[in-house]
C-alpha cells in the first residue's frame, strides 16, 4: 500500500500547482494499472464487436446479392405423348440431379433457385416396352424478375414414342345419371365464366388455415379472378385434424349460386407455408372446375375450330384436356399451331358458331389412367360423412356403396371424413372385381 509523503521543496513546488505538493510511494512489488487493463479489454471487444459486425454485413450482402442472381423460381412442366395425352410416372432430372416424377396429370412441380439470364436443363424419360424414352429441354429464366415478384416458368414438352405408357380412354355419350367411366353433365348453352369468386372458411380462431385463405385470394386475384362477397361462386377451405394425430389435411368444397350442396370438393396435403399450399390448391382447383370457353370456325377452314383463350390466367387451357359440349358431347383439345383446337368438331358444334365447350372435372372423369371402381362403407352410415380416396370425393351410389377413381390393381389412401375431423383413414387395396370395405367408426367413438 502507498504512503502519503510530502515532498522537500514545498515552497517550490507550490509555486508551480499546490497539487504537487504530495506524492505516494508505491508498493515495492509488481503491479499493472487497471486502466490498462480496462483499456485492452474494450479494445479486444470493440474490434471483436467491428470484426463480426464486419462478417456479418458481408454475410447478408452476399445472401441479399445471391437472391438477386439467384432466386427461387416455381417450375410447372407438363408431358404429353404423341396423342396429346398426360404421361405419368415420368422421371424428372436436371444434370445427374433426380427432381421427381410426374404425376397422374402428367405434371411436374417444384422450387428450385435458378440464375437470371441462364437457362435450366430439364431431362425426362419414362420406360415404355423395356426402352426408355428420354426428352431434354432447355428452359429459359427470364433477365429479370416480373414486377408481381413471382417467377413462374411453365412448359408442356411431348415426350415422342411414349403413348403406351398411359391408356387413352374412349370418348362416349353418357346421361348425367350413369355411372360408368365417363359419367356426364348436360351444361347450359352459356355456362356461368367464374370470372369472380370469394373464399372463406368456417373455422375460427385457425390462423394457418386462415393465412392459406388469404394467400388464395392474394394469388387468384394476381391470376385474374375478382373476389368479391356477392360472386355466384363460393369456395370453403377447411383444416381437418386427425383424430389422436397433430397430421392434418386442407379440404376445399365448391358452392354455385348459394346452394348448400358443394359441386365438388378435394383433400391437399399442406405444402410447408401459406403461399405453397395457396399455389397448390388454385392448381387442383384448375383439374376440378368445369371452366367454359368459347370456340369459333376458321373462316378459310371451315373442319377447324379455335378455341379461344380465357382472359383469365387461372383457366389456361393445355392440350389433352378433356372436354364436354352443351349437348353433352364429350371430346378432346389438340394443339394447332400457336393455339388450341378441339377435336371432332361436327359433333361438337353442330353448324353453330360460336359454341361453348367444358372443360371437364376430374371428379367426374378421373385423372388420366385411372379407372371407375367402388368400395363398400362398413360400420355406421351417416350424412354428414364424406369420403376421399387419393383426395377425389368418392360420390355415394346408395346401399353403402361409393363409386371413385383408382389405378386397377394398386392400393391407394383412403379417408373419412365427418364434420371438420378425419375420423378413419388407411390403404385401400384395389384388385379386379374387389370391392375394398371402409369400415369407419361411429360418431360417438370417433370423438374419444
Amino acid at each position: 500500500m502507498g504512503v502519503l509523503k510530502i515532498k522537500d521543496d514545498a515552497r517550490l513546488t507550490l509555486a508551480k500547482d499546490p497539487y504537487d505538493l504530495f506524492s505516494i510511494d508505491e508498493d515495492s512489488r509488481t503491479r499493472y494499472p487497471l486502466n490498462r487493463v480496462v483499456s485492452f479489454i474494450l479494445g479486444f471487444t470493440v474490434t471483436a464487436v467491428s470484426l463480426g459486425t464486419a462478417a456479418l454485413f458481408a454475410y447478408n450482402y452476399y445472401n441479399a446479392k445471391e437472391a438477386l442472381n439467384s432466386p427461387m423460381a416455381y417450375f410447372e412442366v407438363r408431358t404429353i405423348d404423341d396423342s396429346g395425352r398426360p404421361v405419368v410416372g415420368a422421371y424428372v432430372k436436371t444434370g445427374n440431379t433426380p427432381l421427381g416424377v410426374t404425376d397422374s396429370f402428367g405434371e411436374w412441380r417444384k422450387y428450385t433457385r435458378v440464375t437470371l439470364g441462364s437457362t435450366f436443363p430439364l431431362s425426362i424419360s419414362k420406360k415404355v416396352d423395356g426402352r426408355d424414352v428420354v426428352i431434354t429441354k432447355n428452359l429459359v429464366v427470364p433477365d429479370k424478375m416480373p414486377s408481381d415478384g413471382e417467377l413462374e416458368i411453365k412448359s408442356s414438352l411431348r415426350l415422342a414414342g411414349a403413348q403406351n405408357a398411359v391408356a387413352p380412354k374412349p370418348l362416349s355419350v353418357a346421361s348425367s345419371s350413369d355411372t360408368s367411366n365417363h359419367s356426364i353433365t348436360v351444361v347450359s348453352e352459356r355456362p356461368f365464366l367464374r370470372d369472380s369468386v370469394w373464399i372463406t372458411s368456417p373455422q375460427v380462431g385457425s390462423g394457418d388455415v386462415h393465412a392459406i385463405v388469404e394467400m388464395m385470394k392474394k394469388r387468384g386475384g394476381e391470376l385474374g379472378l375478382k373476389m368479391t362477397d356477392q360472386s355466384p361462386w363460393r369456395i370453403e377451405i377447411t383444416e381437418l385434424s386427425i383424430i389422436g394425430q397433430s397430421t392434418h389435411l386442407v379440404r376445399l368444397k365448391s358452392f354455385l349460386n348459394g346452394s348448400s350442396v358443394p359441386e365438388f370438393s378435394f383433400l391437399r396435403v399442406p405444402q410447408g407455408d401459406a403461399l405453397k399450399t395457396a399455389r397448390d390448391m388454385l392448381w387442383a382447383l384448375t383439374k376440378h372446375t368445369s371452366y367454359p370457353y368459347e370456340v369459333v370456325q376458321n373462316q378459310s377452314r371451315e373442319s377447324l375450330w379455335h378455341i379461344k383463350g380465357s382472359p383469365i390466367k387461372l383457366w389456361s387451357l393445355s392440350a389433352g384436356r378433356d372436354i364436354v359440349s352443351t349437348a353433352g358431347v364429350l371430346g378432346g383439345v389438340t394443339a394447332h399451331g400457336q393455339g388450341l383446337a378441339i377435336e371432332s368438331p361436327s359433333a361438337l358444334c353442330p353448324a353453330k358458331s360460336p359454341c361453348y365447350i367444358l372443360a371437364r372435372s376430374f371428379e367426374d372423369v378421373g385423372a388420366q389412367g385411372l379407372i371407375k371402381k367402388e368400395l363398400i362403407l362398413s360400420g355406421q352410415e351417416t350424412t354428414d360423412l364424406d369420403i376421399y380416396v387419393s383426395g377425389f370425393r368418392a360420390k355415394p351410389l346408395g346401399n353403402k356403396l361409393y363409386s371413385y377413381w383408382a389405378n386397377e390393381g394398386q392400393s391407394a389412401m383412403a379417408t373419412a371424413v365427418r364434420g371438420q375431423k378425419i375420423v378413419w383413414r388407411g390403404t385401400l387395396k384395389s384388385a379386379p372385381g374387389m370391392r375394398p370395405t371402409v369400415t369407419v367408426p361411429s360418431p360417438a367413438l370417433s370423438r374419444r
